[in-house]
């Protein structure tokens, strides 16, 4: 049920909370500003681009959300895709882009599928972050070192080397100006959270470059003709083939907002002791971007560092997210004309700074001692996002989990001859104890597992601990009973869970095998076995 949480907190809402939430908002604004102009930059458009993206998405999905204290705006996460979508397409592309992704988050929310972020496999999701995260560092290399290069690789090892090949031309109060960024952002936390680092380090060294006319390049002259003007709505033309060219890139970026958003939203619950609605809140995304997409900007999603820094300040409701946008949109009108000033190498540390946070490296090297199968699928996808693209990253780590976790389960899966009756019914009568989900990975295990031969009368199926069954497995069911009618072989199945039951029922497989041949209990199985060695008539009343 689509509900939007903001509804839920007016019943009750003091005016302790909105001057909390108020507080919090604006702690929240300041951070934003300089991560907005940041990111926007990195992804190719205008830094004020940034701004008018984290108003309206911070707006729309505080109205429309399904979560008390989340913050969207534009991610480090979407980067490295918009970036490339920018370099090909252009701002057309990523409008095209970003209003596709909106129409893809609308759907699953609708159709309820918020809660398939779960069974997203950990090494997956550590492995993209870090590839990204390190690609987000090396995009920033040349902007750090002064360097103005003409087509530069997008190959992430050629990229390196023509770093390396250009160190020469490294413009050294740059490089200072970086460096003096990067120490503020580093040290400053140690001294107070309460004022963002970020803010801090743009600040002074804007105001050391201003101060002593230092030759660095700034906001304003890279970006001639920053001005504040109200995006223009451009509606995009979306034909089949356009539809077609760039939906794997919306994928990519639905998925982004997915994840991104999502995984806040459950790390938030966990401090402000409440529950998150996944669906509600993906529909307000989707339309978020979509709005996003019609204007002309870059997509957005629910942002870690701007939520947790809302939580720290005190906000509880979705106030909080709707004051932080109506203050963002007072300091875009009375601040744009300093931003001018900001040196772009500022940006760049602010951005591996960023990328030092998303990569993780911790979790990244703890999860090296993790399982092989799951240290092949970290490292599978975070170097394929590395060498080729993040969405195929994803997809080869989605496969590559699949097949692992057919392979454990195919371990779990055992199928035994029980000898305990070899007295009574010498070889006449065979008893296999199944265990485990039989499915169709297990096909040629279950088959090759059971031997028939010429003395044999009877086949009986312990399945009192199979609890999954799948369409193939019934298959392979019914070739077994092929195989045992053609020898004269009659196979009895016992202790069958409901479960499977009404599958085997349902594909008719119970028909096939005589209902008088599907027992409940294994003493009934043995006295159905007894009546066909002797060639009596068998009721099914001890069947299912």
């Amino acid at each position: 049920m689509f509900k939007p949480k903001i509804l839920t907190v007016m019943k009750d809402y003091s005016k302790q909370q909105f001057i909390a939430d108020v507080m919090a908002s604006a702690i929240v604004t300041i951070l934003a500003i300089s991560l907005s102009i940041a990111f926007a930059v990195s992804m190719g458009v205008s830094p004020e681009v940034g701004l008018y993206v984290s108003i309206i998405a911070s707006f729309i999905v505080a109205i429309l959300g399904g979560t008390y204290v989340q913050v969207s705006g534009p991610s480090a996460v979407f980067i490295v895709v918009v970036a490339g979508i920018m370099a090909t397409h252009g701002v057309e592309g990523v409008m095209i882009t970003t209003f596709l992704a909106g129409i893809i988050l609308v759907l699953l929310g609708v159709f309820r599928l918020g809660s398939l972020i779960k069974y997203l496999p950990y090494p997956i999701t550590t492995g993209f972050m870090s590839g990204a995260a390190v690609v987000i560092f090396t995009t920033q290399i040349e902007g750090f070192l002064g360097l103005h290069l003409e087509n530069v690789p997008s190959n992430f090892l050629a990229r390196w080397v023509t770093y390396f090949s250009a160190l020469n031309q490294s413009d050294l109060l740059t490089v200072l100006i970086g460096c003096l960024g990067l120490a503020i952002m580093i040290l400053w936390p140690k001294l107070t959270k309460k004022i963002p680092g970020g803010l801090v380090a743009l600040v002074i060294t804007t105001l050391v470059v201003e101060v002593f006319g230092l030759p660095v390049e700034t906001i304003g002259s890279q970006f001639t003709e920053l001005a504040l003007a109200v995006p223009r709505i451009q509606l995009p033309s979306l034909t089949p083939g356009i539809v077609i060219s760039f939906l794997p890139s919306a994928i990519t970026i639905a998925f982004l907002c997915v994840v991104s958003s999502l995984l806040t939203a459950v790390a938030s619950d966990t401090l402000i002791g409440k529950k998150h609605c996944s669906n509600t809140e993906l529909v307000a995304q989707g339309i978020s971007n979509m709005v996003l997409g019609i204007f002309g900007l870059i997509p957005s999603a629910g942002v870690t560092t701007r939520t947790m820094a809302n939580i720290e300040s005190g906000a509880r409701t979705p106030i909080a997210a709707l004051s932080h946008s109506i203050l963002l949109l007072i300091a875009l009108i009375f601040l744009l004309p300093l931003m001018r000033l900001i040196p772009m190498v500022t940006l760049a540390s602010m951005l591996i700074i960023a990328s030092y946070g998303m990569c993780g490296w911790r979790v990244f090297a703890k999860m090296l001692r993790a399982p092989k199968g799951d240290v092949l699928i970290m490292l599978a996808t975070f170097f394929i996002t590395i060498a080729v693209e993040l969405s195929v990253a994803v997809a080869v780590g989605i496969v590559l989990s699949g097949v692992l976790s057919i392979k454990r389960m195919g371990k779990k899966m055992h199928i035994k001859n029980d000898p305990a009756l070899s007295e009574e019914f010498e070889k006449e009568v065979s008893v296999y104890d199944v265990s485990g989900p039989l499915f169709f990975a297990h096909t040629d295990k279950f088959l090759n597992s059971i031997a028939l031969h010429e003395d044999l009368k009877v086949v009986i199926l312990r399945l009192r601990r199979v609890d999954t069954m799948d369409a193939t497995a019934i298959r392979s069911l019914s070739i077994l009973h092929e195989r045992c009618r053609s020898l004269g072989i009659v196979l009895v199945l016992s202790e069958t869970l409901d479960r499977p039951y009404h599958s085997l029922k349902k594909m008719g497989m119970v028909q096939q095998l005589g209902k008088e041949n599907v027992c409940r209990y294994f003493d009934n199985a043995l006295k159905v076995a007894r009546k066909h060695l002797t060639k009596q008539p068998i009721q099914d009343a001890s069947s299912q």
